[in-house]
């Protein structure tokens, strides 16, 4: 007997159908205890891949031997100025915006 296996875009479609279809139909309190099971992992995810990621990272980092440290140094700098002019930005559209 041959086996029908969906790839992974059906099977996210029919996932997204069946939540809007459960949630519709489910009571409000099931809805809730759902919603903070949610909240909870979501936030459990949010503290775990970073780690994940630093756990792949610094191996590699690890392998590439004399000047990985200042390459290290180079990554890290580059994303935190990414990430604090990318907040200033956003902080000056936000004072423009509000100050209609």
């Amino acid at each position: 007997m041959k086996s029908f296996n969906l790839g992974l875009l059906p099977r996210l479609i029919i996932a997204i159908i069946l939540g809007i279809l459960i949630g519709a139909y489910t009571p409000a309190p099931i809805v809730r205890i759902l919603a903070t099971f949610n909240s909870i992992f979501g936030n459990f995810l949010g503290f775990v891949i970073p780690l994940i990621i630093v756990g792949f990272v610094a191996p590699g980092i690890a392998e590439l031997g004399s000047g990985a440290g200042r390459l290290l140094f180079i990554t890290t700098a580059i994303a935190y100025i990414s990430t604090l002019i990318s907040g200033f930005l956003l902080t000056g559209l936000l004072q423009t915006y509000f100050q209609r």
